[in-house]
C-alpha cells in the first residue's frame, strides 16, 4: 500500500493505492497528520479492498473529526469497496462521493 497526502488550507487529501487490510490498516494510520484539518479526502480510487480494519481507519477518523467540527469525504471508491461500505452500514455515516 502506497500513501500520498496532500494539504490545502484546511483540507488533508489522502490518496491510498493498495489494499487497505489488517497488515496496512496500521501504516495508513499512521501516514497522515490531521492536526490542523477541518475535512480530511481519502481518495481510494486505487484500493482494490478494505478489510474491517480499514473501515476502522475511516470511523476513527471521522469520529476525530465530527468531534473537533469537521468532516471526512471518501471518494473513488469502486463497486466492491462501495458495496463493504454499504453493506456494513458505514456509507450512513461517511460522505461518499
Amino acid at each position: 500500500m502506497q500513501v500520498k497526502t496532500t494539504k490545502e488550507g484546511e483540507r488533508l487529501t489522502v490518496a491510498i493505492d493498495g489494499s487497505i487490510d489488517t497488515v496496512t490498516a496500521p501504516t495508513l494510520e499512521s501516514s497522515f497528520d490531521a492536526t490542523g484539518a477541518k475535512e480530511i479526502v481519502f481518495d481510494i480510487t486505487n484500493v482494490e479492498y478494505v478489510s474491517s480494519a480499514g473501515l476502522r481507519v475511516f470511523l476513527a477518523t471521522h469520529k476525530a473529526l465530527s468531534a473537533a467540527g469537521g468532516k471526512l469525504t471518501i471518494v473513488g471508491a469502486s463497486p466492491s469497496v462501495s458495496n463493504v461500505i454499504r453493506i456494513t452500514g458505514f456509507s450512513k455515516i461517511f460522505n461518499m462521493a
